[in-house]
This record gives structure tokens, sequence and C-alpha cells, in this order.
């Protein structure tokens, strides 16, 4: 019986529409014409307002506050990212690390922390951000299509993750937690951080601990054809995860009237995994013990980044570099078993060392061209550096030793040069009007190197050259309305392993890799409508979307048993994004606030094994969340939130598996005990959510097979619950 994991799940929104109804005509009769303000860097929770800010810049990107979340305590950046338009999870239950915009896989959603790419832990270029503390980031940015001075990895967006800044708040704040899971383990938190400034020099400074614990049960049932059970497990999944993470910026104004910084992060994490399942078949409606399973896993991940920044202003002209550096290693030790009849019969270990460097110079020169008008030339000049190793070692009873048994294609390095030249042209035609028109060159030289389990070297080289465009217009037609309208061309470049250019094999089934495959391209229109309500007092914003992509990559069969990556055609993903904020004061409501996002999202392609259209693998139909907060003038705030995504399927050649989440409640109370001092209890999971996943199994590929047995997992964590204490000074 396979043991497995998951994802998604049914349809809502039409709350959240009849909610939008009625308020509309009240808020935009009640608006007044005022000027943008600055965004403000709000970092303390003691306002009841979590509204997202209207960005000024004439791409389409949506930028929400460290306040916007802090309500619902998220423990992580991937917390935070659950409750804005558009990103979707197909983690396991009650984890949310790896995240999907507009609903496609994690290597279409580029990560950035400070604008800078980062390392990661994904053959596919993903990063994983359930690691990265929420106390440590200022803001959150969605960058729906990028301009010039931006990678163009992000198919899906990108997400642009700002630590907090010195200079950007003065003094000390704190935070410790505990944390109580479903199953009543508790976890604590705690997090320090500090800044100042003194003449030229400012400072910020913060270390962040969280343990994060996830006790899952799964039941996995398996039926034939007809519907007859004819095996169940029964699983214990636990997962107890320690994260210890800081940065440090440093800022000094020069005489010159320039600046230099210096910003670093690191983030450690220590996290075991336990599984124990028992497994029973079943014959003639009498269940017997077939088989026990069990697997430890010991995972160490670090991540530390470092950059060093200078910016000379030349009149109105500016002159920046930034040299960045950040490394991601990661050491897995996994050890698994099965017992049969009281005696151990299968014994395997596995080891797997990855180290992922990325180090950039990128220049760049800022030049006004009339009184409103600048041009923006640069360069970013990039190598990465990753290097893999996977060994296993099996137990033979015979001997009575572990004899090693290391995989094909479980050793190789590649090494990944860039050198991209970008310009971005912002024409500002008047005080309603402008437009912003970039070009990025992008070349990639690759070099793969294996070893197969002979100890034989393979190796082999590529280049690709890539021109990616991109223009944005921004039309202000009232004081606090705005419509963008923009096409740019992305990229999704292929997984690592996927480069590697020799058999793998996985029982009794062969995947070869591909070092000719081109990268995947998209052309991309986004057109958005965006409202402000008087004062900055909330938004309101509709986003239309569509990407046509090209050179598709996907797993094709090309001989018997034997699968490889290649590009197979185009597709297209095309959806709505709708979200808003505000407060129901012109409803006679004061100190009540509402936000709720709805992103409905599809595509089509063509599946390489049935020829027939679908959708991309793992996209939910549509990511819905809905909120709201509430300060009394007791000096306590309270509030809910709700969020769930739709069905989601995966393809392979033999099966499909089809995955659904119950929708998720959080809710807190908070009572300000000073003015500096903050207690709140916040609760997870209040429905016990569930994610569901039925795999069919068929006896030959699709579509040509037949179904032969079907397989239903259900996954639960409980209901958790964080108590807070938040201060400053």
């Amino acid at each position: 019986m396979r043991i497995r994991t998951i994802v998604p799940r049914r349809q809502g929104g039409r709350t959240l529409i009849a909610v939008m109804a009625g308020v509309w005509p009240a808020l935009v009769a009640a608006q007044a014409d005022t000027a943008p303000t600055p965004l403000d860097t709000i970092t303390v929770t003691d306002s009841a307002d979590f509204f997202r800010y209207r960005s000024e810049s004439v791409s389409p990107r949506l930028i929400y506050d460290a306040a916007y979340f802090s309500r619902f305590e998220p423990l992580s950046v991937g917390d935070m990212l659950k409750q804005v338009p558009g990103v979707a999870f197909t983690s396991d239950v009650g984890e949310y690390d790896a995240p999907q915009l507009r609903g496609i896989g994690t290597q279409y959603t580029q990560i950035l922390i400070n604008g800078e790419r980062v390392a990661g832990a994904g053959d596919d270029r993903s990063v994983f951000v359930d690691r990265i503390p929420a106390e440590l980031v200022e803001r959150i940015e969605i960058i729906r299509a990028p301009t010039g001075d931006l990678d163009a990895q992000g198919i899906g967006g990108t997400i642009n993750i700002v630590l907090k800044n010195a200079g950007e708040f003065s003094g000390g704040q704190y935070r410790s937690g505990l944390y109580r899971s479903g199953d009543d383990t508790l976890r604590g938190s705690g997090y320090l951080g500090y800044g100042g400034q003194s003449g030229r020099f400012s400072y910020m400074g913060a270390l962040n601990y969280q343990g994060r614990y996830n006790a899952k049960d799964k039941r996995e049932t398996l039926y034939d054809a007809d519907g007859n059970l004819i095996a169940f497990a029964q699983e214990d999944d636990v997962r107890d995860s320690r994260d210890l993470a800081g940065n440090l910026r440093l800022s000094w104004l020069l005489t010159t009237g320039g600046t230099f910084s210096v910003d670093g992060y690191s983030v450690g994490t220590r996290r075991d995994e336990d599984q124990f399942s028992p497994n029973f078949e079943v014959e003639d409606g009498v269940a017997e013990l077939d088989a026990i399973e069990f697997e430890h896993e010991d995972i160490e991940e670090n991540s530390h980044g470092l950059a060093l920044s200078f910016m000379q202003p030349f009149g109105e002209a500016r002159f920046n570099i930034v040299l960045d550096y950040n490394r991601f290693d990661v050491d897995i030790d996994n050890v698994a078993g099965e017992v049969e009849d009281d005696v151990e019969i299968a014994l395997e270990t596995e080891t797997i060392d990855t180290d992922d460097t990325e180090m950039r110079l990128s220049p760049s020169f800022e030049l006004p061209l009339g009184l409103n008008d600048r041009l923006l030339v640069g360069l970013d000049l990039g190598r990465k550096a990753r290097d893999a190793a996977t060994r296993t070692a099996e137990f033979d009873e015979d001997s009575g030793e572990f004899e090693d048994e290391t995989e094909i294609n479980g050793v190789y390095e590649i090494r990944e040069q860039r050198f991209d030249a970008f310009a971005q042209y912002t024409w500002t035609l008047n005080a309603r009007h402008a437009i912003d028109a970039g070009l990025r060159l992008e070349t990639t030289e690759l070099e793969q190197e294996g070893f197969d389990s002979d100890g034989q070297r393979h190796e082999a080289d590529d280049s690709q050259t890539e021109l990616n465009p991109n223009l944005h217009y921004r039309w202000l037609f009232t004081a606090n309305d705005q419509i963008r309208a923009s096409v740019a061309r992305t990229v999704r470049r292929p997984d690592f392993s996927a480069l590697v250019p020799f058999l793998e094999e996985d029982d009794g089934e062969f995947f070869v890799g591909n070092p000719e495959l081109e990268p995947e391209t998209a052309i991309g229109y986004d057109l958005g409508y965006e409202h402000r309500f008087a004062d900055q007092a909330g938004i309101v914003g509709v986003n239309l979307f569509y990407r046509d992509v090209s050179d598709l990559i996907e797993v094709v069969e090309i001989e018997d048993d034997v699968e490889s990556p290649s590009n197979t055609g185009d597709g297209e993903v095309y959806g709505i994004e709708f979200d808003a904020s505000f407060p129901l004061v012109m409803l006679g409501l004061p100190g009540v606030n509402v936000y709720g996002n709805y992103s409905y999202q599809k595509s089509e392609i063509t599946d390489p094994f049935t020829g027939q259209e679908r959708r991309f693998q793992l996209q939910p139909v549509y990511v819905f969340n809905l909120g709201f907060t509430h300060k009394l003038p007791q000096r306590i705030t309270w509030g809910a939130s709700f969020q769930k995504q739709g069905r989601a399927l995966e393809y392979e050649s033999d099966e499909i598996a089809d995955v659904r989440y119950d929708g998720n409640l959080e809710a807190f109370v908070e009572y300000q005990i000073s003015e500096n001092l903050w207690v709140k209890l916040n609760g997870t999971n209040l429905l016990d959510a569930h994610k569901d996943e039925t795999f069919r199994v068929f006896d030959d590929d699709l579509p040509d097979g037949q179904l032969e047995e079907f397989e239903v997992e259900t996954e639960s964590v409980g209901r958790i619950a964080i108590l807070t204490l938040r201060g400053r000074f």
C-alpha cells in the first residue's frame, strides 16, 4: 500500500460579493478627493486598521504592511501569504511552505528578499517561506507583472519579502508566545528587535526563535475498481521544527549625499519528522495486520544572505551598485523500515546533502529626462552553484550490515552563470497618465555534471538567451481611482534535476534528464482597476490576467518505462482577482474593518499522455479569504478570518489525484494592557479542517487504461491556539 501526500477543495465567494454589494454605494458616496499619502511603515499593531496600501508604481503591484497580517499572529511568511489574493498552497494540511501565485506550481512563482533572488531548497528554484519568521518582515509586495530591473523568472508572479529596515522605526519591540498544537503539545516563540539612529548612522537588528509543531492524523483506504475495501492504514505523522533567525541592517548617510548600507539575514532550522503506520489487508470483510511501516528523518537547513549597497547622487541622476551573496544548504538523514510478523524485514537509510549558493553584482544608473521622466539602465551579473548528493544503503539480513546502494543520479553539480542587462523608461505624460516601458536581456550559461552508481561521469553544457520586454500604463482618472494595463514577457527555467543527463531508477521505472530543455516563456497581460477610499481608509481592486505560455515542460515517455522532461507545446492561464479592505464606519459600525479577496483562476494545456485538454498540475479553481476586526472602547479588539481554496487535480501517466481542502477559520481576541503592551489569544483551524485526496490508479497509461483501484486519504491536525504577549520600549 502506498503512502503519499496531498492538497485543496470546494467553493465559496457569494458572502463576499453580498457584503460588497451592500456597502459599496455608501462608501463611494462618502469619499473625498484626497491626495495619496506616503507609504507608512507601521510595525506595532496598536491600531485595528488593516488595509493594504495603494502602490503609486506604474506597474501592477499590491503592498501589504506587516500590520495587515499581525492581528492573526502569523508565525511565518507562509502564514502571512495565505491571506493575500491568489496565493494557493498544496502542502500538507496545516503547513504553508511553497506559495503558488495564480494557483500554478511553485516553480512559476519567484520569491525575492529585499528585491534580490535567494537560494532555495527546491530543484525547481522554489523557496520555502514557512522558515522565514513573520516578525522579521516589514511588508510583502505581490508583483503581478515585472519591470526591467526584476528577474523575469515569475510567470505566475513575484513575491518580494521586505525585511525590517534601519531608520524605519526607533526603539525596541519584543514578543513572547506559546503555541499549543492539535494534540496539546506546547512550543514557545520569542522575538526581540531594536533600531535607532545616531547622526548619519542608522541601525536595526532583530532575533527570532519559533517552535513549529504539526501532528497529523492520516487515514488511507484502498478499494478495488468495484469499490470493495481491500486495505487500509492509520498513519501518525509528527513534524517538529525549531527556527532561529535574525536580520541586521546598518546604513550610513555619506557627506557626499550618498548612502552605504549593509543588510544581512540568517535562518537556521532543525526539524524532526516521524511517521508510524500499521497497514492492514482486508479479505472477505476481515482485516488482518499486514505490516508496520516507520520512518524517522532529521533535517538541518541553513540560509544566509549578505548585501552591500551603495547609492550616490550626481545632481538629479543617481548611481546604485549592490553586491549580494546568499547560500542555502540542507542535510537530511532518513531511516525507513518495515516490520512484518514482529520481525524486521526491511531497513533503508538515505542521506541527502544539497548546497545552493548565488552571488550577484548589480550596478545601475538612473537618469532624469525632462521634469518627471526617468531612465534606469543596469546590469545583473550572477553565478549560481548547486551541488546535490543522495546516497542510500539497505540492510542485508545475511551479512547483518548496511550495504551501499547509491542511487543512479545520486550526485550532481550544476553551475549557472547569468549576464543580464536592462533598461526601464518611465514617461509621465501628465498628472493623470504615465507609461513604464522596459527591456531585459537575460543570458544563461549552464554546466551540468553528475556521476552514476558506477562512478561514471556525465556532463553537458547549454546556453540560453532571452529578450524580455514589458510595458505598463497607469491612468489616474480621479484622485482616488486608477486603471493599470500591463504586458510583459516572463520565463520559467527548468528544474535543476531535469537537466542532469543520465538515468535515475525508481521501482523499476527510469527517469532521464534532458540538458537541452528550453525554458518556458509567457506573454502576460494584466488589466486592473483600483479605488481608494477617503484618507487612505480602505481600498478595493479588481484585476484580469492572461498568460500565453510557450514551450511547456512536461514529463513524457520516450520508451517503455523510461520518462524524460520535454518541451511539449503551449498553454494558457487566465482569471480574475478581486480584493478589498475598508472600515464600516459609514454603516454606523465604528471600529469595524473588513477585508476580503477572491481569485478565480483557470488554465488549459494538452496532456502529453492523453492528448486531452486539462488544467496545470494542482491549480485550484479559486482562492478565497474573508475577515474582519472590531475594536471596542474597552481596549479590546477581536476578529476572525476564513480561508478556502478549491479543488485541484494532479495527473501522471496512469494515475489521477483529486485534492481538496476544507476551509480554515481563525479568530483572535486582544487586550491592550498599557500604551506599549498587548496580550492576545489566537485560534486557528477552528473547524478542524481536513485535507482529502483521492487517487485513481489505472492498469495502463491514460487514456487507454482501465480503473484498477482507487485510494482515499484523509489528513487532519486538530485545532491550534497561540497565546502572545507583545510590547515595545
